[in-house]
């Protein structure tokens, strides 16, 4: 599923709510630059064999409401919501992502870490 959607730049959402995912192991820059992406809910993929989601929303500018799987083991989230200047005005504390995510993301948004890089608010 990597790259999937990269460079859709006029796709503004998109109804996921079928796909399968129990046997994906790479979304890396999936949506990245879709500038007119909204809103995504992913919360329902299945990621237990997922291995990256480097770069998944990458540039995704218009983004403002995404759910997400909560990612309770080692998945490489690098540069995952880089200059997404609109998402990280919502709370994505409630997710389990390192610091390597919001990588090149504006210095202005606060955004709070723990000992072990994981956001606490």
């Amino acid at each position: 599923m990597s790259y999937m959607f990269k460079g859709c730049s006029s796709l503004k959402k998109v109804d996921l709510s079928k796909f399968e995912t129990k046997n994906v192991i790479d979304m890396k820059f999936m949506f990245s630059q879709c500038l007119a992406l909204e809103q995504l809910n992913i919360e329902n993929f299945n990621i237990d064999n997922l291995n990256d989601m480097s770069y998944m929303f990458n540039k995704c500018n218009s983004l403002t409401d995404l759910e997400i799987p909560n990612i309770s083991r080692d998945i490489d989230v690098n540069y995952m919501l880089s200059d997404c200047k609109e998402i990280l005005k919502s709370k994505m504390s409630r997710y389990n992502l390192d610091s390597n995510a919001f990588k090149n993301v504006s210095e202005d948004i606060p955004v709070e870490y723990d000992y072990e890089d994981r956001i606490i608010k």
